[in-house]
């Protein structure tokens, strides 16, 4: 909960108090984010101040934010302020997700999750402060998990473990399954780093028999699956399919991310906190923060250096644990890599364990492969888990009955001169060009044994990262062919026309014609189709300089247009702009940054043609991509993508996704009272799987009283598009489960726990929401 401002006036500003600055920037590390954050103060009428003695966390971690804590009164006290790189402005947001996703499963939001106490604010180059809860009563009383001896470790992981699997998804015996190709789970979890060029390829390139093509390969005298080959889905290789599990998923669970609070001096693994949700993903492989956790172990405890017998031992009793190896592995480690397993594989019950186990070891393939792409591990470490990679792929095949072949070209270290030089570039779809985790630790860990996250190098020398701003796709994203092949089409011919507009004198700036504009209904669904667009490879590669993004909204004071175009700049510039003066300026230097850059700027959600013009202007070699339900907004030479109902399939597709035993006739009620609209579909599907699950119900039974209950109250649809329509309205009612629902059998806690869409009589548009938009634009 967000606290609301106090009553009066800041007693640090950026005027009265310039010893407050100069403090707060030796927490913050600079004057502009300091003024900030006293501004940001002023606003809110409440007085920040650092802590006393000044809280020491280990430095800016990976990404180059920075931690500082400060005490904020009246209001919450101690609050940990993040300073975020311009490159990960989208990590509020993930958090917001990520607490509102666990918020539907019971306490664990509460419980384990950091809060994100305020909004976050701008710093004005681009970079922003966020404002987060501390990991415990008193920042001096937390630790790592990097930081726990080897019993508590190992005790702390089980706990991790057990809340991430049974009480954060709530067991598996919830959960359906999907049956994945190996090639394509690793595809999807290792993304561009096995695609050409990326950086897992990159790592294999040092050695010239570890080609894509190479199949099988020997190392150590045992003949292996080529990892690499195996994301590709090689006809030569067999790509079994096995049973996937998912649910949510931190992304990111090294033991940075892991807090432990001490109370008395008692270690507490039972209050654990995860920290640093920006990989956050609601679909996401229920292994994948397991294996995660499990091999960030391994990275820091697992020595280096041992015999090629006692190596090998470890790497085959991490993929297939056997009595047989353990004479041959130190015992402490032995016990580490036991008590990993144990805790691993114990959360899955009897029927359960089998399918499990394989999804785990598909975890740690891909898991290992990643972990090559961090330079930081050191030479050594990323052969080992190339090796891992490697054994755990031949594990799974060979519990899928394929037997290797005799022989295989032999592979060695990839050679320092074939890496060398190389930044690990590994990306997820929700993240932005380069990013790493930050540590929020009230110590430094010990040294050599930091653990990067999946894109761990920075930034080559004097080059700044590509911005990608596009916020990711929802997981239940419904194909549209039609519009998705109309909009693609769109922006690489206009990506490869690379027009240059015609400007009179030195500082005259025209408006260029290629923009493509995506027009339809509130709640059809355009920011979806936009964001996906933007993540397809084909716009990926047509716009090497990056993808820009700026949400403008219905009328949109000037402040936000320049404070956008300022944002802009200095992504793209690595400099704060000069202070614009008129939205026309910003406009201007805005335009005159683009120019020659090949970069795809999206402008969301615009209403008005003034609203959009600063955006517009100069940038030869720059696409411009604009959402809106009034297609009056752009010129008339304008390409023009309409978004409307989506059809019956998509529709029912939508409905039923993550709904157990779901099928069209059953679904059909709730189609027919749908209209066709992605947000409404969007709503009810989430209710439907949440009182499925939880109330014990029979889904007809389910989809017989929501219907009834849209029968009574009506939805907010879709009305004509010349007119935007309100989204649905929900309204909070009584959270009696008499009163929730008709019957007594109500779910105990849906999504918008306890509201109802407002009756059509209360549909107007001086209701408090009238015209903002829905989940679904």
């Amino acid at each position: 909960m967000i606290p609301e401002p106090a009553r009066g006036r800041a007693r640090t500003s950026a005027k009265d108090a310039p010893s407050g600055v100069e403090e707060l920037s030796e927490c913050l590390g600079d004057e502009r984010s300091a003024r900030a954050l006293v501004e940001w103060a002023e606003t809110m009428a409440v007085t920040v101040r650092p802590t006393h003695p000044k809280w020491a966390p280990s430095g800016k971690g990976y990404t180059g934010a920075v931690l500082a804590a400060v005490t904020i009164t009246p209001g919450p006290g101690i609050v940990v302020v993040k300073l975020c790189p311009a490159d990960q402005r989208a990590e509020h947001a993930a958090h917001t997700r990520a607490r509102r996703a666990s918020e539907l499963r019971g306490d664990f939001a509460r419980q384990h999750l950091t809060q994100q106490l305020y909004p976050p604010h701008p710093v004005g180059d681009g970079r922003l402060l966020t404002f987060q809860s501390p990991a415990g009563d008193d920042l001096r009383d937390v630790v790592t998990m990097a930081q726990l001896n080897d019993e508590d470790l190992r005790s702390t992981f089980r706990i991790v473990v057990t809340g991430l699997v049974a009480d954060w998804n709530q067991g598996l015996e919830s959960k359906d399954t999907e049956l994945v190709s190996v090639s394509e789970f690793l595809r999807r979890e290792l993304d561009t780093s096995v695609a050409e060029g990326g950086s897992a390829r990159a790592y294999g390139a040092g050695n010239p028999n570890l080609r894509p093509d190479t199949t099988w390969i020997e190392i150590g005298g045992i003949v292996l699956p080529n990892p690499l080959t195996m994301t590709v889905g090689d006809a030569e290789l067999p790509d079994p399919r096995i049973l996937v599990v998912h649910g949510l998923a931190h992304g990111d669970l090294h033991l940075h991310n892991a807090l432990v609070p001490l109370r008395r001096g008692t270690l507490c693994p039972d209050a654990f906190r995860l920290i640093d949700l920006s990989t956050f993903a609601d679909d996401a492989p229920l292994t994948r923060d397991v294996a995660t956790l499990m091999l960030s172990v391994l990275a820091e405890r697992a020595p280096t250096g041992l015999i090629d017998e006692h190596e090998l031992a470890l790497l085959r009793h991490v993929v297939d644990p056997r009595d047989a190896y353990v004479p041959r592995i130190v015992p402490e480690l032995a016990l580490l890599v036991d008590d990993l397993h144990s805790a691993s594989t114990d959360v899955a019950p009897g029927g359960w364990h089998a399918l499990w186990v394989d999804q785990l070891l598909l975890s740690v393939l891909a898991t290992a492969l990643r972990f090559t792409t961090y330079e930081d591990l050191g030479a050594a470490r990323r052969w080992r888990f190339f090796r891992m990679a490697a054994h755990a792929g031949g594990e799974l095949l060979s519990r899928h009955g394929v037997t290797p072949p005799s022989s295989a070209p032999a592979i060695s270290p990839p050679s320092q001169a074939g890496t060398a030089g190389r930044a690990s570039t590994t990306t997820r779809a929700t993240t932005v060009a380069v990013r790493e985790t930050d540590v929020h630790v009230a110590a430094p860990p010990p040294p050599n044994t930091v653990l990067p996250p999946a894109n761990a190098a920075a930034p080559p020398v004097n080059r700044l990262p590509v911005p990608h701003m596009a916020p990711a796709v929802p997981t239940d994203f419904v194909d549209r062919p039609a519009e998705g092949t109309d909009l693609l089409r769109s922006l690489l011919t206009a990506a490869a026309a690379g027009e240059r507009v015609p400007t009179e004198g030195h500082s005259a700036v025209g408006l260029i014609s290629s923009v493509t504009g995506v027009h339809g209904t509130g709640g059809f669904g355009k920011t979806t189709l936009a964001a996906w667009v933007c993540h397809h490879p084909e716009v990926r590669a047509a716009f090497p300089d990056g993808v820009l993004w700026a949400q403008l909204g219905q009328d949109p004071p000037r402040q936000r247009i320049i404070a956008w175009a300022r944002d802009l700049v200095t992504l793209l510039t690595g400099t704060e702009p000069p202070v614009y003066a008129t939205v026309e300026a910003a406009g201007e230097h805005l335009g005159a940054t683009l120019e020659g850059r090949r970069v795809l700027l999206v402008v969301d959600d615009v209403w008005r043609r003034e609203d959009v013009e600063p955006f517009l202007r100069g940038g030869s070699g720059c696409v411009r991509l604009v959402t809106t339900r009034r297609p009056g907004v752009l010129e008339a030479s304008a390409p023009l993508i309409r978004i409307d109902r989506m059809s019956s399939a998509q529709s029912l597709n939508l409905l039923a996704a993550g709904v157990e035993g779901a099928d069209n006739t059953t679904l059909l009620p709730l189609f027919e009272r749908s209209g066709n609209w992605p947000l409404a579909l969007r709503l009810l599907n989430g209710v439907l799987r949440s009182m499925v699950h939880r109330s014990g119900m029979a889904l007809p039974d389910v989809v017989g009283e929501m219907a009834e209950e849209l029968d009574r109250y009506g939805l907010a649809g879709p009305s004509t598009p010349t007119r935007p329509p309100a989204p649905a309205r929900w309204k909070p009612r009584s959270t009696s489960a008499s009163t929730n629902w008709p019957g007594s059998r109500a779910p105990a806690a849906v999504p918008w726990d306890g509201w109802r869409p407002w009756p059509a009589s209360r549909r107007t548009s001086t209701s408090p929401t009238a015209g903002s938009r829905g989940s679904g634009e």
